[in-house]
């Protein structure tokens, strides 16, 4: 089966629906939730009638798994509606555009799992129709960016008494029946000393010995290539390349690919963007010769929602989700079967340069 993934990419009107109904004050916190959870839920089933495989369902907001786990592992107390207010003085921005929140850890650094703040997944998607997916920021990045407010230090020395909780909030999403989890390490974007590399190694091996679900790791890859040649060796099912930004290190990643499934993210998160299928094919053919279809899975290339620059929406969505269905098409059928789609959008693409 050939699997697509939109990485949690986010559909622009659910947003401006959901500020809609939260903007009230006469709506309590719980009818708001039910309001989230249907959107959340059409959302996915939008995905899903897409041709898309898999996509995160615990995410609609950009920062909804950043808190979520936040509040799960006590590092800050945060109400479920905290991030319309989000104290920018806490946020850090890496990447140019991707924002995280920093939580600050007191109590000595005690660190303690409630369950009870994790959302739940829609039963409706738990019904064996769908695999799975939650998104979760990876647990070295939490660690790299935590803050001891007592020291003001990043928490990543104390490693030992985080990944215990880390892993109960893994086994939580696992006995609500997530099939895959989705891990966001944005800080493997950077540089970093060869000692948290091996910490790294260390952590994801203390994860997949805890738990079956499968794993998804996602950073980018714009960095030397010893450094992909050592994340390659973290034990995760999948590893996701941004095609669109990091095309160059492709041949790094399929030399050094040690078994998994490449997700190849060929369709731009950006909706001033427009596709090159043609191009983008390319590399997907490329995937399928070298490590077979079988580990070779279509993606969005950014899980994050960028805004039309301007004002000008170059893609819509829905064509954005129909180009990951024909590119799948291709991969199981050829691109002869997809023909006429290519040429669609070669027109589209010189229109636009005219």
């Amino acid at each position: 089966m050939v699997q697509t993934t939109t990485m949690g990419i986010y559909d622009p009107e659910m947003l401006a629906e959901t500020a809609k109904v939260c903007e009230s004050e006469k709506i309590s916190e719980e009818v708001i939730s039910k309001q989230v959870a249907q959107l959340q839920r059409d959302w996915c089933l939008k995905q899903a009638a897409a041709g898309i495989s898999l996509f995160p369902v615990n995410d609609i907001f950009l920062t909804d798994p950043v808190f979520e786990m936040a509040r799960a592992l006590g590092l800050h107390n945060l109400s479920s509606w905290d991030y319309f207010s989000l104290d920018i003085k806490k946020a850090k921005w890496f990447s140019g555009d991707h924002l995280f929140y920093v939580p600050e850890i007191g109590g000595g650094m005690d660190i303690s799992f409630d369950s009870s703040a994790l959302s739940p997944i829609p039963e409706s998607l738990i019904d064996g129709s769908f695999e799975v997916v939650v998104s979760l920021i990876g647990p070295l990045t939490m660690l790299g960016w935590c803050i001891d407010e007592a020291s003001g230090n990043p928490f990543i020395d104390n490693w030992q008494k985080f990944l215990p909780r880390y892993l109960e909030l893994l086994l939580a999403y696992e006995s609500r029946g997530a099939d895959w989890i989705q891990f966001h390490e944005p800080i493997l974007d950077r540089a970093l000393p060869a000692d948290i590399i091996d910490l790294g190694r260390v952590i994801y091996d203390a994860v997949s010995e805890k738990t079956e679900m499968k794993s998804l790791l996602v950073f980018n890859s714009g960095h030397s290539a010893d450094n992909i040649k050592k994340i390659m060796k973290f034990p995760v099912h999948a590893v996701h390349v941004d095609m669109i930004h990091n095309a160059d290190n492709f041949s790094v990643f399929l030399d050094n690919d040690f078994g998994k499934i490449f997700s190849l993210g060929v369709v731009s998160a950006d909706f001033s963007n427009l596709t090159n299928l043609s191009q983008q094919l390319k590399y997907v053919e490329r995937s399928v010769n070298q490590i077979g279809l079988r580990r070779t899975m279509v993606s969005m290339n950014r899980p994050f929602y960028r805004a039309p620059v301007d004002g000008i929406n170059a893609e819509t969505l829905d064509e954005k989700l129909n180009y990951l269905a024909v590119i799948s098409k291709a991969m199981k059928r050829g691109r002869a079967s997809v023909q006429s789609e290519i040429e669609a959008n070669s027109k589209k693409l010189t229109d636009k340069q005219a």
